[in-house]
């Protein structure tokens, strides 16, 4: 069932919604997006997701959405776009928001093989991630979508710890009631000590959620037409389309991470053989 079937009385969600207004109009207003504010104003799922996540609890709910705001605000959700990003992420089609699956639940992918952990590009990496949570999130609107994470062909190589303990603490901190599966396909032995971490990050009642499975049973879950042809389906949709007017890696590297033109070249020589 969609989280946001679940019934939680209309009172107490627009008691959490004046709380939060008296909040604000209190508070520092450039701490928060405008445009986020007026959502929240009439929008009951900003406010219920936070209630299904807190089991009800108003005043842990009302610290979780002012919180929420505030850090869209301070990363600038609200202003980014799908080309602000380099077309090198685009094309590496290590990340990718895809189609509906068989059961017209929106997907997300993650293929861990193209995915390096270069501290340099770590922010940018992390922000790409966010950035297609928030779309999706916005998309399903509380009907919930799903994570397909990919480990055919990764090493421990490809294991970032780091970028790990960010896509959880994003999901059950500012994406809370979101999430209607997680798969993770492939996934190796050599990850088990990798997983026993990743898992003590993960709210007891949301791991129900996650479940392991081979790739080769994907067509089956995710169904063959709605799957990328890169993990085995027949879906054609592409998974490196590059929107338009997006930057060069290293334009990128240099103006928005701050690093010297000479380092960015390095950095991208390592996304050189992945680029599609």
């Amino acid at each position: 069932m969609p989280e946001c079937d679940y019934i939680w009385p209309l009172e107490m969600i627009d008691s959490v919604r004046r709380l939060c207004i008296d909040h604000y109009e209190s508070d520092d207003k450039s701490l928060y997006d405008p445009t986020d504010i007026d959502e929240m104003i009439v929008d009951n799922w900003w406010i219920k997701r936070f209630i299904i996540h807190t089991g009800g609890n108003e005043a842990e709910a009302l610290q979780m959405l002012i919180k929420c705001l505030k850090w869209r605000k301070e990363i600038g959700l609200q202003s980014i776009s799908d080309n602000h990003f380099p077309e090198e992420i685009y094309r590496i089609g290590g990340l990718f928001n895809y189609v509906k699956d068989k059961n017209g639940i929106p997907t997300v992918y993650i293929r861990l093989k193209l995915v390096k952990r270069l501290k340099e590009v770590s922010d940018l990496i992390k922000l790409f991630i966010i950035y297609n949570f928030y779309k999706i999130d916005k998309e399903s609107h509380g009907q919930g979508w799903g994570l397909i994470i990919d480990f055919h062909g990764a090493g421990l190589q490809n294991c970032d710890l780091d970028l790990a303990k960010t896509i959880v603490f994003s999901l059950k901190t500012y994406f809370p009631a979101s999430i209607e599966y997680v798969i993770c396909a492939d996934f190796p032995w050599i990850f088990k000590a990798f997983w026993s971490f990743i898992k003590g990050w993960i709210p007891a009642d949301r791991k129900f959620t996650i479940c392991f499975t081979p790739r080769s049973q994907l067509n089956e879950t995710i169904g063959s037409d709605f799957l990328p042809q890169a993990l085995g389906g027949n879906c054609l949709k592409s998974t490196t389309e590059v929107p338009p007017g997006c930057p060069k890696f290293v334009d990128y590297c240099v103006k928005n991470l701050g690093l010297t033109e000479k380092v960015a070249e390095k950095v991208f020589s390592q996304y050189k053989p992945l680029l599609a």
